[in-house]
This record gives C-alpha cells, structure tokens and sequence, in this order.
C-alpha cells in the first residue's frame, strides 16, 4: 500500500518537468520522496478538487488494484482496509475481479435542467473505493464529468449509473469518547474526525491513531 499527497500547484510556479522519477506529463509532477503528486491547477472547490482528483487517479490509479480516496480530516485503519480489499478479489461469481465504488452513500438533488431535479447517489468524498476497472471507466469518460458539481457529487453521478455503490460505513467521531476498537472489530476502518473550523479534528485524529496503535499491538 502506497500513500500519497495530491496538492495544486498553480501555473506560475509549473516547471514542466518531474522533481524525481516518473513518466513525463504536462499536469502531474511527482515528488517521489515526499510521496506527494502536484497537479497543474489552482487550490479551489469547485472544480479544483474534481481536477486534482482525477489527474492524480490518471497518473497512478492503474498501478494498483483498488484506489482508496480519503481527504485531511480522515485516519484510516490500514490493516482493516487490506483485508477489507483482500475478501473482495476475486468476487464468488467465476472468480472474475470485482468492478467496484464503494464509500459512504450520500443523496445530492442538483440541477439537471430547467425543470428537472435528479438525485444523485455518491460515494462521499472522504473515503471512496475504486477497483481498477472503475478507475479505467473514470478515466476514459472524464470528459462526462460535470465541472460544475462538487468531485465526489460528480464522480458518483458518472459512475454510480454504472456500477451501483456499496456502501461502506465509517465513524463520526463526535466527542472523542468513541470507543474506536469496538468499531474497528465490526469491520469500520475508516474515522471522519472533522470538527467545527477544525477546532478539535487534530486532537480527535490523534486520538483515534493512538487507539488503532493499540489495536494494533493486541493484533500482533
């Protein structure tokens, strides 16, 4: 499992080439040392985080099975995430690989005309799950995209027609007195840890890493 950061870097400062290793591209540089990805493009939400999100998935998404999505204010319980992967490839059904979005079930009403209100469901950005072929689909009808929705809202509206979403639960952490191995025996491994302004989302990630530590020390 490799872990990497997606950050905008803005035109002025483009260089045009790679700051270590990796293939050529004229909107993705690599810091291979900081495990970090720089996509060509300004810091925005709309559509900045969508660009980010699918250059970076462009650049590396084919090089492993399942792509893992998540954003600052998450921790992720890392052996629970493998083996959660792991039950899914190969699927029961001729042992044929898995085409798979999966994440926290969201319902958006957006806009389509007019007249015209369409639910959208998708998989909430803070932690989804792409197989590799739906990071193949993702890609190779980027062009479907809707630039002016949020990414997660749009990412779902494209594929969610496709493949259905399967819904994964994660753990809102509230107060900082969840218990966080209870959840991760039920199979959780993903902690939302966002808090108003972010006044506690650092103490409360903090808390759940020393938590997933100790479970981790129980496991081994």
């Amino acid at each position: 499992m490799d872990v990497w950061f997606v950050k905008a870097k803005p035109e002025r400062l483009w260089v045009g080439d790679i700051a270590n290793d990796g293939p050529l591209s004229d909107t993705v540089e690599f810091d291979r040392d900081a495990m970090t990805i720089y996509v060509k493009g300004n810091e925005t939400y709309i559509p900045g985080i969508l660009n980010k999100t699918v250059e970076a998935i462009r650049a590396i998404g084919l090089e492993y099975d399942f792509v893992w999505r998540t954003n600052l204010s998450s921790v992720l319980d890392f052996d629970g995430l493998l083996r959660y992967c792991r039950g899914l490839n190969p699927l029961p059904k001729g042992g044929l690989r898995c085409v798979f979005y999966a994440g926290y079930t969201g319902l958006a009403d957006v806009t389509t005309n007019k007249d015209i209100d369409s639910n959208i469901r998708f998989a909430s950005g803070s932690g989804f799950l792409l197989s590799r072929e739906a990071v193949h689909y993702l890609i190779d009808n980027e062009a479907l995209l809707r630039r002016d929705l949020i990414d997660d809202v749009a990412i779902g509206a494209l594929l969610e027609p496709r493949f259905g979403i399967v819904h994964l639960d994660r753990c809102r952490i509230k107060t900082g007195e969840e218990n966080v191995s209870h959840v991760v025996s039920c199979g959780v491994f993903h902690f939302r840890c966002e808090t108003f302004k972010h006044e506690r989302t650092v103490e409360f990630m903090n808390m759940v890493d020393r938590a997933l530590c100790l479970c981790l020390s129980t496991r081994t």
